[in-house]
């Protein structure tokens, strides 16, 4: 009986063919045993077709299959024709992987500056395609929804609602108290050298409500949930539930991506109030340490902003959740199920990354807009 711990190779040549036979075990030993004899044999070879025999091979490792996909490389980089025979499911499905690594990494080492800026300008350009698409057939199941309410499922909005906005206060307060009370701590110096220290309380209170406050509870909530949403929905696309609930009929959209959208738009401005109020009270106790009232500095603050600041920054937050909310859904329903849990992981950081970005890209875009028509 053949010892199966040990590789057994054999190079047959006949009718212009050159059969390589592999059986035992392919691993780091066969690799450095035979790799350099193999590689002189089949460019010694005068055929013009080569066949890679597995059909005795007993164990397969990646050391091994370094050397099937070395031998493989050798014949075609020669011109010779090759192909690989009696590999099981398992192993072709590894031979695969390792063939679009390989393609992936020779595309890298060919890619030059030039070909760089346009493969991310082409990724770019495919992004903001996907994503037109996306809030298109979202905006489509909106008005169906508010035609007929009953498409909306309450059950999984209000506990989206809770994840998005309950679940997230503590940290949005703890932030917004520290925001407001480093601005005030950073401009009392500066000011009081012209005697106006309590204007400091317009900084704050301007700052905060118009600009910090959305943005800030923005950033975190895109860092929570936008990649909770990517991730979760990324995992049961890998995992094919997917595909389930189109098999049953359920409109991943309305199942999946409504009630998240809705949460993340309600909740947004909502923790906007919160971060709003945490950051002047913040500011106040850096002011009532330097010598003011409470009540002196909230007239301030009350004389300085108005109701136009508030709704500048709310609907400035409720944009940025509706955001975050398509671009994390359709992160996650981009998901490769193929390339398995790195994929879920691609995409929840795409997802942050993106949603950070378009925040930011909104926000100036709103605020010229505001500032044109004078709020």
């Amino acid at each position: 009986m053949a010892d199966a711990s040990t590789i057994r190779i054999a190079f047959e040549e006949a009718a212009g063919m050159l059969t390589v036979r592999l059986g035992g075990r392919v691993d780091a030993a066969a690799l450095a045993q035979y790799w350099e004899s193999s590689a002189a044999q089949l460019r010694a070879s005068t055929s013009k077709a080569v066949a890679i025999d597995l059909s005795a091979v007993d164990h397969l490792d990646g050391s091994g299959l370094g050397l099937i996909l070395g031998l493989e490389y050798l014949a075609q980089h020669s011109g010779t024709q090759t192909t690989i025979v009696g590999a099981t499911e398992a192993q072709t499905r590894l031979m695969e992987m390792a063939r679009r690594g390989q393609d992936r990494a020779a595309a890298h080492e060919q890619e030059g500056f030039v070909q760089y800026i346009g493969a991310v300008t082409l990724e770019v350009g495919q992004f903001f395609r996907a994503l037109v698409e996306f809030r298109g057939e979202l905006l489509g199941m909106i008005i169906a929804t508010v035609r007929n309410p009953r498409l909306l499922r309450v059950g999984d909005t209000m506990r989206e609602m809770a994840i998005v906005g309950a679940h997230a206060v503590p940290v949005v307060a703890l932030l917004g108290f520290l925001i407001g009370a480093i601005i005030a701590f950073q401009c009392v110096e500066p000011l009081s050298k012209y005697g106006a220290k309590l204007q400091v309380a317009d900084i704050v209170g301007v700052s905060i409500l118009r600009e910090l406050g959305p943005l800030i509870t923005a950033i975190l909530v895109a860092g929570r949930s936008g990649a909770a949403f990517a991730a979760t929905i990324g995992t049961m696309k890998v995992g094919q539930e997917v595909d389930a609930l189109r098999t049953f009929g359920i409109a991943p959209m309305r199942f999946l991506v409504l009630p998240r959208f809705v949460a993340c738009v309600c909740m947004t401005p909502l923790l906007a109030i919160f971060a709003n109020l945490m950051g002047i009270a913040g500011g106040a106790v850096i002011m009532m340490n330097e010598g003011f009232s409470f009540r002196q500095y909230l007239n301030e603050v009350q004389q300085a902003v108005h109701t136009g600041s508030l709704l500048q920054g709310l609907i400035k937050a409720g944009i940025f959740g509706a955001l975050i909310a398509i671009i994390g859904c359709q992160r996650g329903l981009a998901t490769n199920k193929e390339d398995g849990a790195r994929a879920v992981g691609a995409q929840t950081t795409s997802a942050v990354v993106s949603s950070i970005v378009m925040i930011i890209l909104a926000d100036a875009v709103l605020g010229a807009f505001f500032y044109t028509i004078g709020v």
